[in-house]
C-alpha cells in the first residue's frame, strides 16, 4: 500500500472512532455482541426490544405511542435500537428528543453494514421493521414485525410482572 493511501486509511480510521465510540447523548453503540450485554443487564427480569429506523413511517408511529405508556411500565423494560447507523445519529437524537424516548435504552447500529447486526439479533429476521422481540423473565423470546400496539405493549409488560417463571413465554 502506497504511503499515501495509508495515510488515507488511516485518516478515515481516526474519523470515524468518534463515530462508533459514542453516537450521542443517551445513544450506545450497538454491535454484533451488544444483545449479549442487553440480556446481561436485563437479567432475570423481562423487557423488550424494538427495532426501528428513521425512514420507517410505521416505527415512528410505534414511538409516538410509547411516550404515552403508564406509570406502570417501567423505561427499563423497554430497549430501543435504531437500525439507522452512525451516518444517520443526529436524525435518531432529534427523533428521541421530539418522541421524548431519554427514559429509555436507547441505542444505534454502530456500523453502516446493518446486515451484520441484523444476523447477530436474529439470524432468521430479514430487516422488516418495526420489529420487536419479548424477552420473558427467562429471556425465552418471541418476534414480531409490524406495529405492536401501545394496548399490546402495556399489557404484555404487565402480565410479565406477575408471571410464574416456570411458564413459558407469552406469545403476542
Amino acid at each position: 500500500m502506497s504511503p499515501a493511501r495509508r495515510l488515507s486509511a488511516l485518516l478515515l480510521a481516526f474519523i470515524g472512532m468518534p463515530l462508533l465510540a459514542s453516537v450521542g447523548p443517551g445513544l450506545q453503540p450497538f454491535r454484533s455482541d451488544s444483545l449479549t450485554q442487553i440480556t446481561a443487564d436485563h437479567a432475570g427480569r423481562p423487557f423488550v426490544l424494538l427495532l426501528w429506523s428513521v425512514e420507517c413511517p410505521p416505527c415512528l408511529q410505534e414511538l409516538g405511542q410509547l411516550r404515552d405508556l403508564g406509570a406502570g411500565v417501567d423505561g427499563a423494560d423497554l430497549v430501543l435500537v435504531a437500525t439507522d447507523g452512525p451516518a444517520r445519529r443526529d436524525e435518531v437524537v432529534r427523533l428521541m428528543q421530539e418522541l421524548e424516548l431519554g427514559r429509555f435504552d436507547n441505542w444505534l447500529f454502530a456500523d453502516a453494514f446493518g446486515q451484520r447486526l441484523r444476523f447477530a439479533i436474529d439470524p432468521d429476521w430479514f430487516g422488516e421493521l418495526p420489529r420487536a422481540y419479548f424477552y420473558d423473565a427467562g429471556h425465552r423470546r418471541s418476534a414480531r414485525s409490524g406495529i405492536v400496539g401501545h394496548q399490546l405493549l402495556t399489557d404484555w409488560l404487565r402480565r410479565q410482572d406477575h408471571a410464574d417463571p416456570g411458564m413459558p413465554a407469552v406469545t403476542p
